[in-house]
C-alpha cells in the first residue's frame, strides 16, 4: 500500500484557483479606485482586462482610457509631468505644444483655425477665435464652460494599487491557499 501525490493535476487546480484570486483583486482594485475620488466618467470607463500567460507568469489588467488618464493625472496647467505616458503624450499630434509656453505651463489654450485629434481620438474642428488663449482663465471667470477649467490629479488607481499591494493581495491570496483541497490530490493505492 503507498500514497501517490497528482501533481499534474493539483498544479492545474491550483493554477485555477491563483486565477480565481487575482479576478477577485482585479475587482476589488477597481472598487477600491472607484471609491478613491474617481470621476463619474473615468468609473465608466475603467473595466476589466484579460488574463496574460508569459513566462511562467499569470498576470490580469484593469484598463481605462482618457477620462481614466485625465482623472489619474489632472489636466490643463494642473496636468502631472510625472506621468509615465507624458513624453509620449507630447510628441503625439494630440498635443497643441503651444501649452509649453503658456503662463502657468501646460495651461489649456484655444487651438489655431483647423482640425485636430483630440485625446479622444475624434477629429475636432477648431474656428481659431481662441487661438492661443488661456481657456482655463476663460472659465475661471465665466466666460467658457467649467469643462475648460484645469483638473488636479486624483490618483485613484495609484491609492488602489497602494491599498491593494501593502495588504490585500495578500489576504485574498492566503485564503486562496488556505481553502485549496490538497488532500484531494493524494491517492492510496495497493
Amino acid at each position: 500500500m503507498g500514497i501517490r501525490f497528482d501533481y499534474e493535476r493539483c498544479i492545474i487546480a491550483l493554477r485555477l484557483t491563483i486565477m480565481k484570486a487575482l479576478k477577485q483583486m482585479q475587482r476589488e482594485f477597481m472598487d477600491q479606485a472607484r471609491s478613491e475620488n474617481m470621476s463619474s466618467k473615468a468609473s465608466a470607463e475603467l473595466s476589466e482586462g484579460d488574463f496574460e500567460f508569459l513566462a511562467g507568469e499569470i498576470a490580469i489588467y484593469v484598463i481605462g482610457g482618457p477620462w481614466v488618464a485625465m482623472n489619474e493625472w489632472g489636466t490643463g496647467s494642473l496636468l502631472d509631468v510625472s506621468n509615465p505616458a507624458f513624453v509620449d503624450y507630447v510628441r503625439s499630434g494630440m498635443f497643441y505644444h503651444e501649452r509649453l509656453k503658456a503662463n502657468p505651463i501646460f495651461s489649456k489654450l484655444g487651438r489655431p483655425a483647423g482640425s485636430y485629434v483630440n485625446i479622444f481620438g475624434e477629429r475636432v474642428v477648431s474656428t481659431g477665435k481662441l487661438k492661443n488663449l488661456n481657456l482655463e482663465k476663460m472659465a475661471k471667470k465665466g466666460d467658457l464652460p467649467s469643462s475648460f477649467l484645469p483638473t488636479p490629479p486624483r490618483k485613484s488607481l495609484e491609492t488602489a494599487a497602494r491599498w491593494m499591494s501593502q495588504k490585500r493581495a495578500a489576504e485574498i491570496l492566503q485564503e486562496a491557499i488556505d481553502n485549496f483541497p490538497w488532500g484531494t490530490f493524494f491517492v492510496a493505492y495497493r
